[in-house]
């Protein structure tokens, strides 16, 4: 309770009490008189110096020592360099770094589909280079027999990209908004996703289809925002979307008396979240030969 306003109080408190004991006892042997002081040397400036020098905080707390009371004791004896040293580097545990943003006024994470700016900035890139996976070594559990020659790798799966929700601005390419250009929101790459944003939000668990011009593949939209088709505006709830980057991973094959021994790793990829599946394609050559009847001699 002896706090803020009330610390002071603290000593009042503790030295009525000495008095109140001194007032039964005429003599106390735990209590006597003296002084304690506590030191803060900040003669020298953290600095380096090209040479060793030795510092002079031994001899200032010997002067001490010798000015003070001979009742006072130096309690205790610090140094109080006051000049920031600073390191050049960077310490991570590859956690997401917080950052401090402008326009907020506070303290955040970062969000890789709004910052994107800052996924290039150290110490987010660390971050960002290394949160995702990516493929070291193959190891081959079944050789296979018959190979003639190196089978082609491909490494597949292993990546997953946002579902949604978010919003696209470009031109639609099907349906009754076919050639009509704007926002469109609230889409998902899986039906099933949207499906229950749907039900989630008011519709009956269900939704539709949508293709756009520059875009691949097929997205969905909830049947109860069927009214959010070229929009004008963009939506300040949803997220743009954004192209997966995913980098896959390439390897190549080595085959030994008929069988494959080993897969090398040509290019590790980026961006993995589980373990990808390997196939290997024979491409198979065909020899024609082709026959000629011998030629008989005249003479």
């Amino acid at each position: 309770m002896f706090i803020n306003d009330l610390a002071g109080e603290y000593n009042t408190l503790f030295f009525t009490g000495l008095r109140k004991v001194l007032s039964e006892q005429t003599y106390v042997d735990w209590m006597f008189k003296t002084s304690f002081i506590n030191a803060k040397n900040s003669v020298r400036q953290l600095d380096q110096r090209k040479t060793y020098t030795t510092g002079t905080d031994s001899w200032i707390e010997s002067y001490i020592n010798e000015v003070k009371p001979f009742h006072t004791k130096l309690r205790e004896y610090r140094l109080g360099y006051d000049t920031t040293d600073t390191q050049d580097g960077i310490y991570s545990d590859f956690d997401n770094p917080t950052f401090y943003d402008a326009t907020t006024g506070k303290i955040r994470p970062l969000n890789v589909d709004v910052d994107t700016s800052k996924l290039t900035e150290y110490p987010h890139q660390m971050w960002y280079d290394y949160h995702k996976k990516y493929v070291s070594s193959i190891t081959v559990t079944a050789g296979g027999s018959g190979y003639e020659v190196a089978p082609t790798v491909t490494i597949n799966g292993g990546t997953t990209g946002s579902t949604g929700p978010f919003q696209i601005q470009a031109t639609s390419s099907s349906g009754a908004s076919s050639g009509k250009f704007g926002y469109y929101y609230p889409l998902f790459t899986s039906e099933t996703q949207s499906n229950i944003w749907d039900s989630q939000n008011g519709g009956s668990g269900t939704s539709h289809s949508h293709t756009f011009d520059g875009y691949t593949g097929t997205y969905y939209m909830p049947d109860s925002q069927i009214s959010n088709h070229a929009q004008s505006t963009k939506s300040g709830t949803f997220k743009m979307y954004v192209t997966s980057s995913t980098t896959a991973a390439t390897a190549t094959a080595i085959v030994q008396g008929g069988s494959v021994t080993q897969i090398n790793v040509t290019g590790i990829g980026a961006n993995y979240t589980a373990t990808p599946t390997v196939v290997l394609t024979v491409v198979r050559q065909t020899v024609q030969h082709q026959q000629t009847q011998p030629k008989r001699m005249q003479t």
